[in-house]
């Protein structure tokens, strides 16, 4: 089925192009930007050509999002969501996941992500295969599963729930205890130096 300005289900609203219901189809194409307000069922791919937001649960196959993905509820995608710009969802749950922008869930299950942007999670994030995050990984409470994690940082509100422990995460900017207390002194050593070099003799 094809969604655009002229599809009998849609309401033209300035700019804005809306279904006011649950949509349940085989295959699914949008045209423009459109808003639904229902669920969202299709048992193949949804393709959409420009931004795609959603009231309510996404259920399919397959997704590929040409702008950005806003959802409400549930994503759940079986194979693969492919989002050329942002992602903000309530829950994802998908086999793979590409986003070539920031990705922003309360909760993320996935085999594999590839994320170019940063990946912002309220609360878990499940990972079996593999995650590769170009910028960084904040996550409310854990990263758990049997996968691997690889973040320019992570940053984790409980401690990490990977199988493989702290060796399957990969972060070159990493900071413990003994990495501040070195900067700390190198920053106090600098600073003695500059105030006795540039100090003001009086006499």
């Amino acid at each position: 089925m094809i969604y655009d300005d002229k599809h009998k289900d849609v309401v033209v609203s300035g700019k804005k192009l809306i279904v006011p219901a649950t949509i349940k189809e085989s295959e699914l194409v949008f045209k423009a930007s459109f808003y639904i307000v229902g669920d969202v069922y299709c048992d193949g791919k949804i393709i959409a050509l420009f931004d795609l937001t959603v009231l309510g649960n996404i259920y399919a196959e397959e997704l590929d999002v040409k702008g950005s993905l806003v959802c409400t509820g549930k994503c759940n995608v079986k194979t693969m969501i492919s989002v050329q710009n942002g992602i903000w969802v309530e829950d994802l749950v998908t086999d793979h996941l590409i986003c070539h922008d920031n990705c922003m869930a309360q909760g993320l299950n996935a085999t594999d992500v590839r994320v170019d942007g940063n990946i912002i999670i309220g609360k878990a994030f499940g990972i079996e295969g593999s995650a590769q995050c170009d910028q960084k990984i904040i996550c409310g409470e854990t990263v758990y599963g049997a996968g691997r994690v690889a973040a320019d940082m992570v940053i984790l509100g409980e401690p990490i729930d990977l199988d493989g422990g702290s060796d399957a995460l990969f972060s070159p900017n990493t900071y413990t205890a003994t990495d501040r207390e070195k900067y700390r002194s190198a920053v106090e050593e600098n600073r003695q130096t500059g105030s006795k070099k540039y100090c003001r003799t009086i006499g």
